[in-house]
């Protein structure tokens, strides 16, 4: 039996708004997909860190797009999704995300 494997690198990038810790990021054709992992028994809130954290990525989907590069966030709901007012800022913001278990 033969497995491949793609290992994933854990990167932090700076922004203007302090360093954006990454759970993994994967690098493809040029394009920097950076993923978020929520796990929560209930719909995530629009707390204050997951605001922030979405700030952030807004951030460096604009700096990474001035100096050439693409870089985008895949943020991934596994348990329950994020409150409405979470999903109006990620979808306002260009944030790509995806629930698995919709409660």
């Amino acid at each position: 039996m033969f497995f491949h494997f793609i290992l994933a690198k854990v990167l932090i990038y700076d922004t203007q708004y302090e360093e954006r810790h990454v759970d993994r990021v994967v690098e493809r054709n040029g394009i920097t997909y950076a993923h978020e992992s929520k796990n929560a028994r209930r719909p995530v809130p629009a707390g204050t860190h997951a605001l922030k954290e979405a700030l952030k990525d807004a951030d460096l989907i604009q700096t990474e797009a001035q100096a050439g590069r693409t870089y985008v966030p895949v943020w991934h709901f596994w348990d329950a999704g994020p409150v409405h007012q979470l999903a109006n800022v990620l979808k306002a913001f260009g944030i790509r995300y995806i629930v698995y278990n919709p409660k």
